[in-house]
């Protein structure tokens, strides 16, 4: 066996393409990203990496089916809720013969229920809600079996009462709404975690809370869902791309990336509306408005709206992303509207 340097020369080699080896696999995969070597074996996490789903609808039999246009969907959904309420007016009427038509209204209204659009809403994120009144178009639908999780249509909104998750990711623990940069990470470089859920139709909010920054930058935004690849470089953050935009601020005032607005364009200094430079910490709290019609992307930081605008990718539908950098730093993300 060979022993001295020219021993630790070979187990330098062997490492550098066991490494090569573990990130041509990930690309074979489908993965859509790079993996770290320490967190290639930190995640037992089997399911789709973060932006495998939302990169592509599948083509599995069980699914293509579903996958319906946006617009036909929503299209369907009120179409599908109209015909309920007319069967369900027309019973009533028959059975209330002289009842007001405040008493039909209301009886209707309690009669029919998100079932009678059951096949065009989401059923792996809960049971679904229904809301009677007119409401703005809006569609968010759900990555992975491509049903919509809120549908809002001139006459009601359904919604799935399960709240937003993060897709699974090698580089974060994921818990739902929470995700935490992957605890075993040692290359301190941005790693973006998207949520499982994109807007197609209308506008939505997101409350993105911090819960641990490490005195360091994230970056908050959105990406295109044909985005090319989110995390596939070692640096990737959502902002650098013409199908992403994000606000990057720091925790360390006065730093060169503070209160950076990426979009379309080039990225300029945001100020919040008083003037005063972004600054986030542990407990900041930043709400995210996505408007996919008005391809606009806005934020409030603290309740302060952040004077700067960006431009959101275009004609494509957008899912939010948070970047983050060192090991354990936390966020934690809930749709306020529509909820």
């Amino acid at each position: 066996m060979m022993e001295g340097p020219g021993r630790g020369a070979l187990d330098e080699l062997y490492r550098r393409l066991r490494s090569l080896e573990r990130m041509r696999d990930a690309f074979a995969g489908g993965s859509g990203g790079l993996v770290d070597p320490e967190e290639d074996e930190g995640s037992d996490d089997e399911r789709p990496s973060m932006f495998a789903l939302v990169a592509t609808p599948s083509t599995d039999d069980d699914r293509a089916a579903t996958w319906t246009p946006a617009r036909p969907l929503l299209d369907r959904v009120e179409t599908r809720l109209r015909g309920a309420r007319r069967s369900a007016y027309r019973a009533a009427r028959m059975a209330l013969a002289d009842a007001p038509t405040e008493i039909l209204e209301s009886v209707v209204d309690w009669a029919v229920d998100a079932t009678a659009a059951r096949d065009l809403v989401c059923e792996c994120a809960g049971e679904a809600r229904i809301w009677w009144g007119c409401r703005e178009k809006t569609l968010v639908r759900c990555a992975w079996c491509g049903l919509a999780r809120v549908a809002s249509c001139s006459i009601a909104t359904v919604a799935v009462a399960r709240p937003a998750a993060f897709l699974a990711s090698p580089h974060f623990h994921v818990d739902g709404p929470r995700a935490v940069r992957h605890r075993l990470s040692r290359w301190h470089n941005f790693r973006t975690a998207v949520l499982d859920e994109w807007l197609e139709i209308g506008a939505a909010s997101y409350r993105v809370s911090v819960e641990r920054l490490f005195t360091t930058t994230l970056s908050v935004g959105c990406v295109g869902r044909r985005s090319p690849g989110v995390n596939r470089t070692t640096d990737w953050i959502p902002g650098y791309e013409a199908e992403t935009a994000a606000l990057v601020a720091s925790s360390q005032a006065g730093a060169d990336l503070a209160s950076t607005a990426i979009g379309a364009r080039a990225p300029e200094p945001a100020r919040l509306g008083d003037g005063s430079r972004v600054f986030v910490e542990r407990g900041t709290v930043i709400d995210v408005h996505l408007d996919r019609d008005k391809e606009a992307l806005s934020f409030d930081i603290d309740g302060i709206p952040v004077h700067t605008p960006i431009l959101a990718p275009k004609a494509q539908p957008l899912v939010l992303a948070v970047g983050l950098i060192y090991a354990q730093d936390t966020v934690h993300v809930a749709r306020t509207s529509p909820s």
